[in-house]
């Protein structure tokens, strides 16, 4: 069997869609699984991605070549460390040309790297029309619409929403109850650490229902990380 890198783009058209939160609940997905992944923040002023993380996620102003060949440069090296960009909303538009300009997807490709987009949807029409383009630009881009109840609005079911787009598998965040958020610091509270040693000072009624809410996303990471492991094995 041929390996695979993993590079997890999130992203979406508009802001406040849950990008930096889906970003920082699949790097924290990976401290839950024992792997520290490479994470780097397409926003060079408020950067609430790489302040999470200091240590693993690195600032890309991707406006400037500098930028540029420090993020996408980075994300063609073949290894075992999965990487997670998030693509500010502002960066969007920019991201994706240089995507189509460089030929980046095929590169990838040929170098066993696996882009996986996390695209955050709303209910904005242009959120779907930019979705489909995209799906029709990369036919080959394996994207998974995701649905962050914590930072956009839906009126309609979920599942239905999620059904409309292109994609063959979704990802459901749900919203955490804002007594819980408001309970835990966070700036530097670690999701990963919490399942692994929940503190003994907090709540056991916060600890449940943060339990909870976490396990639902991470089953759902996991099932999404197996799943592309499996359509992505090519044997020799």
């Amino acid at each position: 069997m041929r390996p695979k890198s993993f590079v997890f783009v999130v992203c979406s058209p508009h802001p406040r869609a849950g990008v930096t939160t889906t970003a920082t609940l699949l790097t924290e997905y990976f401290a839950w699984r024992g792997l520290t992944a490479e994470g780097f923040d397409t926003d060079p002023y408020e950067s609430a991605f790489a302040n999470r993380f200091p240590n693993q996620v690195q600032v890309t102003d991707i406006s400037t070549i500098q930028g540029q060949i420090s993020l996408f440069d980075k994300l063609l090296v073949f290894d075992d460390k999965p990487r997670v960009v998030d693509v500010w909303n502002r960066s969007f538009q920019k991201f994706f040309t240089i995507l189509q300009e460089t030929g980046f997807a095929e590169e990838a490709r040929r170098l066993s790297i696996e882009i996986v987009l996390i695209y955050c949807a709303d209910e904005l029409p242009a959120s779907l029309v930019t979705a489909k383009q995209i799906s029709m630009l990369w036919p080959d881009l394996t994207m998974i619409a995701a649905a962050n109840e914590g930072a956009a609005d839906f009126s309609a079911n979920i599942s239905q929403f999620l059904a409309s787009f292109p994609t063959r598998t979704s990802l459901h965040i749900r919203e955490l109850d804002p007594q819980v958020s408001r309970s835990i610091n966070k700036d530097s509270f670690s999701y990963a650490e919490f399942l692994k040693s929940p503190p003994f000072d907090m709540s056991i009624i916060v600890r449940s229902a943060l339990r909870k809410w976490l396990v639902h996303v991470f089953m759902q990471f996991q099932r999404l990380e197996q799943q592309q492991i499996i359509n992505t094995t090519e044997y020799l």
